[in-house]
């Protein structure tokens, strides 16, 4: 089948076809401008999203190495406490060891006089 169209069919259906076509192309220009609308914006938002991160991980980061600090100083005097006790544990050891003589000497002449009080309360 063959159509036939006149020179008003042929104007009026370019006509349509431009006009839809226009339309058409001013629709796609919205889109895009919409679309890179919506990549900005996207890419803004994240921008400000990865600055808050890295500032809070900074931050993060400054108060982990600051606890890290106060544990080592912590760790660095309980170990000298450590030291301290070890010597004064050590030094007292020694005292003992020191006192055993005199103690001894104690003992045996409160046995001594213990032993007297005894012959004597014996003999009244």
């Amino acid at each position: 089948m063959c159509y036939s169209y006149s020179p008003a069919d042929w104007a009026a259906n370019n006509s349509q076809l431009y006009n839809g076509s226009d339309c058409t192309r001013n629709t796609a220009e919205l889109v895009r401008a919409e679309a890179l609308r919506v990549v900005r914006e996207t890419d803004d938002l994240s921008s400000r999203g990865q600055t808050d991160s890295g500032k809070k991980l900074g931050e993060r980061i400054n108060d982990i190495n600051y606890w890290k600090q106060e544990i080592m100083r912590e760790l660095d005097l309980n170990v000298t406490d450590g030291h301290k006790f070890l010597e004064t544990r050590q030094a007292l050891e020694r005292m003992i060891k020191e006192l055993d003589g005199p103690l001894h000497i104690a003992q045996e002449n409160l046995y001594a006089r213990e032993s007297r009080l005894g012959n004597i309360i014996l003999k009244s």
